[in-house]
């Protein structure tokens, strides 16, 4: 953090920050959910197909936001559309502390994720910094990611044990009642153009069919690990599995991007790739052949490093071709797709993962994972043809 608090002046810092705060609190309400959701949701049915719904059902509703919410940020203003988005989702939350069937969890999880606010957030962060500040400013918002993930991972099945699971969407909610109140510390950088942000590029297009990719492999990892870790190995071992590996790819991730990173957004793209795809491979073999939890955590890493390398590298790759006043049009097309295909993987791991994994199970849906990731992996290796120049001032 210090070295990227040296490469950006105070202001400028400062503003980073307190979106990089309300990213935190936005995305703690949701991380500390995703890892207890499936098992949550077993006390409503049995139906994998359903409990796999309570997973997507928030990805497909950000899915669907994810485009206007940058649109209209465009049009109207980051800040603005950063507080509707805050609300929609604090009043989900509050109707799935509520719910009493899998049919009410399913439905306030998709109100939650109507309060779509990631588009407006990356925009005002990427358009605040110079071109070789971009990795920076993706990192200090990732750390407040990657704090909300690290967290939750860590303490989100003590905290079910401890004061019930249905009380997390309880806290969730104050979270974003807190960012609500965060929010009005950021002014907008962005004038709004009423006409402004509608053309989608061909470079937008092409990463986002990579990002869905993906998402689709990397949400069956998510309901995988979940239900695998959380069943055979207990709760506690269930947060080491992900602890150590969050930790330690992180670090790597941000030191590589920090180090190495500046202005070659696409190679670390491609990097991120081929490290995500290796990683899927090793982690469901690991669950195939029945490892232990500490062979797991260890073949967790290369997925997460790449994971991390992904969700620092690919956004500046993106606004690298387009003028600021597309930015919440395109990354919305982006973060759609990305969302998209975090439903598709979480039905999926739901559908054929059912609530154990069995070896079958397993092989189906690691070859699925494996054979997604490098569609996308070919995707990004040849994203750099067609990579659009940077439109000019109209």
């Amino acid at each position: 953090m210090i070295i990227m608090r040296n490469r950006l002046d105070r202001t400028t810092f400062t503003k980073l920050s307190i979106l990089s705060l309300i990213q935190f609190l936005r995305l703690s309400g949701v991380f500390f959910v995703i890892p207890v959701l499936a098992l949550y949701a077993t006390k409503f049915t049995s139906s994998g197909f359903l409990i796999g719904m309570s997973l997507a059902a928030y990805e497909i509703s950000m899915a669907i936001m994810q485009i206007p919410s940058g649109k209209l940020s465009d049009r109207y203003g980051r800040v603005r559309i950063i507080r509707a988005g805050l609300l929609i989702f604090m009043i989900g939350n509050l109707l799935s502390w509520q719910s009493t069937s899998i049919y009410e969890l399913i439905g306030s999880r998709f109100i939650a994720g109507l309060g779509a606010v990631s588009s407006p957030i990356t925009a005002l962060s990427q358009e605040i910094v110079p071109e070789d500040r971009k990795n920076t400013a993706m990192a200090i918002i990732g750390s407040g990611i990657g704090a909300a993930f690290l967290l939750g991972t860590a303490f989100s099945p003590l905290l079910g044990y401890a004061i019930h699971i249905r009380n997390i969407f309880l806290i969730s909610s104050v979270m974003a009642l807190v960012g609500l109140i965060a929010v009005g510390y950021v002014r907008d950088s962005h004038v709004p153009r009423p006409h402004s942000g509608y053309s989608i590029k061909r470079s937008t297009i092409l990463l986002s069919l990579g990002s869905l990719t993906f998402s689709i492999a990397s949400f069956i990892i998510v309901y995988a690990i979940q239900i695998y870790a959380g069943i055979l190995f207990g709760i506690l071992e269930y947060g080491i599995v992900l602890l150590i590996p969050v930790i330690f790819s992180g670090m790597v991730a941000l030191y590589l991007s920090e180090v190495y990173g500046r202005r070659r957004h696409m190679n670390f793209v491609r990097i991120s790739a081929v490290t995500i795809t290796l990683g899927i491979a090793v982690v469901f073999a690991g669950i195939f052949f029945s490892f232990p939890f500490p062979i797991i955590t260890l073949f967790l890493i290369p997925f997460y490093i790449g994971f991390s390398l992904y969700e620092i590298s690919t956004i500046p790759a993106l606004t690298s071709s387009l003028r600021r006043e597309s930015y919440g049009s395109n990354i919305g097309f982006f973060y759609a797709l990305q969302f998209v295909g975090n439903g598709i993987g979480a039905s999926l791991g739901g559908y054929i993962g059912g609530t154990g994994l069995g070896s079958s199970s397993t092989l189906i849906l690691g070859v699925i994972g494996v054979g997604v990731s490098i569609a996308g992996s070919f995707i990004f290796l040849l994203s750099q043809a067609v990579l659009d120049p940077v439109e000019s001032p109209a």
